[in-house]
């Protein structure tokens, strides 16, 4: 079926690598669709890790862009130079304000994980599952530190047996299997004892996050003050967060 056929012509499909440097590329994609002079927008749906920030930097640089519509995600996967990430926090008042290391990547990994309200409505089974996997990761992380690599497997369903759920790649498999078991010794609730930690969570995920994005919500406005651009920026929540867990986006506009 041909949705709009008369807009056809007017969709150009480009794959680029975006920086802040990208405003010739842009320009240039618009002379291709004869929009030269047009005002324009960014629209980004889950635009991961330094590509929402990019995004703002972008719109907020470039007079012809009117407005920004963006979805951040994967916020642990940002940046990092010199043991620093570049782009967080971002804020000159979070960054004035902020003190101590906590703002690291397991702290950023907190802020893009499940929420409280998909961590509610899943069942005890999925609780269960979920607890041996958590376990099972974080376990493989352990005794492979030394070396070695592991990759989930294409499963149905969750194996209690490591070497089931997971191809693991090591120089000794059978004294990897003869620790994981003295592991479980150890930790007898392992599963149950995980899954009280993804509660635990669960429960200051929203906390991190709101921190992560309204730092993105005050740089935009300290940079249209120092620039005198007039904005209307907010964040609304557009999706349910049971079905996506990102469910937050970025709307500006210059007025």
């Amino acid at each position: 079926m041909n949705f709009y056929p008369e807009s056809k012509d007017d969709i150009l499909y480009k794959s680029e690598f975006i920086t802040t440097k990208s405003e010739n590329k842009i320009e240039e994609c618009l002379k291709d669709l004869n929009a030269e002079e047009s005002p324009i927008g960014i629209i980004g749906l889950h635009s991961c890790a330094d590509l929402t920030v990019t995004s703002i930097r972008i719109f907020l640089q470039m007079e012809r862009v009117r407005k920004l519509i963006v979805m951040p995600c994967c916020y642990h996967k940002l940046k990092m130079s010199d043991g620093k990430f570049e782009n967080f926090p971002l804020s000159t008042k979070l960054q004035k304000n902020y003190c101590g290391d906590f703002l690291n990547r397991p702290f950023l990994r907190l802020a893009c994980q499940e929420t409280a309200s998909r961590w509610c409505v899943m069942s005890n089974e999925d609780h269960i599952n979920h607890g041996i996997n958590m376990f099972q990761r974080a376990a493989l992380e352990v005794l492979l530190e030394k070396g070695g690599t592991f990759k989930k497997n294409k499963m149905s369903k969750i194996s209690r047996d490591i070497t089931e759920s997971y191809k693991i790649e090591c120089e000794n498999i059978e004294n990897l299997k003869n620790e994981y078991t003295m592991m479980l010794e150890n930790f007898g609730s392992s599963e149950f004892v995980a899954e009280i930690l993804t509660c635990l969570q669960a429960t200051i995920q929203r906390v991190c996050e709101n921190l992560v994005l309204n730092d993105r919500i005050v740089f935009m406005r300290e940079v249209a003050i120092e620039r005198n651009i007039p904005l209307n920026v907010s964040l609304r929540k557009i999706v349910d967060d049971t079905l996506s867990p990102r469910c937050f986006a970025f709307i500006a506009q210059k007025i």
